[in-house]
């Protein structure tokens, strides 16, 4: 990695993290409200299909009204569980005692209470990321997870980001992966290669 690239990215990361603390509560709930509305607006959801959520930590964007479209239209969520080898294992809880939370502070599907799914099943994939920019890259927090999962699937990916957290220009490596649109928490949505 370029040690200017590996720099900027730092920096980018903190001076984003400083913006998502600044949020009020009801600041973020009006945003994901937001992107939600415009993600429901733009994305069909067949019946059987599956699409990978996240739970959100308290900064992050959520997709909680999302899926409940999704359950609403028949659809299937599944979420991620971040594994020790960098990778994700995905899954969808079979209720409400499916849950546990990761050493990240993150909520994750419980194996045994849940039914595993593989990449090449998704349809729908709302990826988090602590930046976006106008061509639709992306800024993850570093440890590489969604990268790896992204390029296993041909599912549409979908990036929801809060308004502070949309930049000009990622930097980018050989290693990032693109997603296919992004929605910010003003209501822009920006399609990649347009």
């Amino acid at each position: 990695m370029n040690n200017d690239t590996k720099l900027l990215k730092k920096l980018l990361r903190e001076e984003i993290r400083q913006k998502l603390k600044a949020m009020t509560a009801h600041e973020r709930q009006d945003e994901s409200s937001m992107v939600c509305k415009r993600a429901i607006e733009l994305c069909s959801i067949n019946p059987g299909s599956v699409t990978l959520a996240y739970m959100p930590l308290k900064t992050e964007c959520s997709p909680v009204e999302f899926f409940e479209h999704v359950h609403e239209n028949g659809g299937y969520v599944a979420f991620p569980r971040c594994e020790e080898n960098g990778e994700l294992t995905l899954y969808i809880p079979n209720d409400a005692e499916a849950w546990e939370k990761n050493g990240y502070g993150i909520m994750e599907p419980i194996p045994s209470k849940s039914k595993l799914v593989w990449p090449d099943e998704l349809n729908l994939i709302i990826v988090p990321a602590l930046g976006y920019d106008h061509y639709c890259g992306r800024m993850g927090r570093g440890g590489g997870f969604y990268d790896r999962l992204l390029s296993k699937t041909t599912a549409y990916k979908l990036g929801i980001c809060f308004s502070c957290q949309f930049l000009e220009c990622i930097p980018f490596e050989p290693h990032d992966e693109y997603v296919d649109c992004v929605i910010t928490g003003n209501g822009n949505v920006y399609y990649k290669n347009s």
